[in-house]
């Protein structure tokens, strides 16, 4: 075990090369990937899986491992690397390994390799490089890696206990949930003989329950069917004159009461006339 000191900022291996700024790039992409990856396949099955408990936990390992990708492509930024390098896979095989858990059926064997494959290479990749760069050099890349081991150790512990749990349930309680859409529809019977085009494939069609059955509070349950109005003329029963504001006949014109009319002129002759009779 190498000696512990306060030198060089307690930083070790200090004095070996270590990698390259290019491997150092190289590797931190993968990283970058393998973790956007993570992310995405968490995500895809939160909706998916029935348990409560399993959403939440996936919806943490999902959040951590974005924090995780965002902090690895920041990194690589940092080292001049290309952005349009991001953007593509830095490995065809990794890729495969990642579009293969995607289509995992189930909930425990999805849970599986996540927890026994994915999780501790990730982890054993993160290790090696610790070991293999350089602690001053490349210090930024080594605290990342520690804070990441950390949430990695924590999502394996987490991640064992959810399969031990699953593993004593029943089978039925484990299956995947389905969307309505993806349920299976009732047969379709043939149709009848004779029968060809459209019709064939109505006639075939199932009804919908709500089709032929109304719902009782509907009121084509209790009167039945509402009745068609023509085309021409207005419906039976109903006044074809337009409502009136008033009841009786509106007063004549010379009933009104008329408004005065206001003069101004002829009102200020009048007081000065009853002021200058004051004095």
């Amino acid at each position: 075990m190498a000696e512990r000191t306060y030198r060089y900022a307690g930083l070790g291996r200090v004095h070996e090369p270590g990698l390259s700024v290019a491997e150092v790039a190289e590797r931190l992409q993968r990283f970058a990937y393998a973790e956007e990856r993570l992310m995405r396949l968490l995500a895809s099955r939160v909706v998916s899986v029935p348990d409560r408990d399993l959403k939440v936990l996936l919806a943490r390992l999902q959040y951590e491992a974005s924090l995780h990708a965002d902090a690895w492509r920041g990194r690589v930024r940092e080292l001049r690397t290309n952005k349009n390098k991001l953007e593509r896979p830095p490995d065809p095989a990794l890729e495969i390994l990642f579009d293969e858990a995607e289509h995992l059926p189930g909930v425990f064997p999805f849970l599986a390799a996540v927890a026994r494959v994915l999780k501790p290479a990730l982890a054993a990749a993160y290790r090696a490089h610790e070991a293999a760069t350089n602690g001053l050099a490349d210090y930024p890349s080594v605290r990342l890696l520690r804070q990441h081991l950390a949430d990695e150790e924590a999502h394996r512990e987490l991640l064992a206990l959810a399969l031990a749990d699953l593993a004593a349930r029943p089978p039925t309680r484990t299956a995947t949930w389905q969307p309505r859409g993806r349920r299976r529809s009732p047969p379709i019977s043939p149709p009848p003989a004779g029968s060809t085009g459209r019709a064939a494939h109505r006639a075939a069609a199932p009804r919908r329950l709500g089709h032929a059955l109304p719902h009782p509070a509907h009121p084509r349950a209790r009167h039945g069917p509402p009745a068609r109005l023509g085309l021409r003329g207005p419906a039976p029963g109903r006044d074809p004159r337009p409502p009136r504001l008033h009841d009786g006949d509106p007063p004549q014109r010379d009933q009104r009461r008329r408004r005065p009319r206001h003069r101004p002129l002829r009102d200020a002759r009048h007081a000065l006339d009853l002021l200058l009779s004051s004095f």
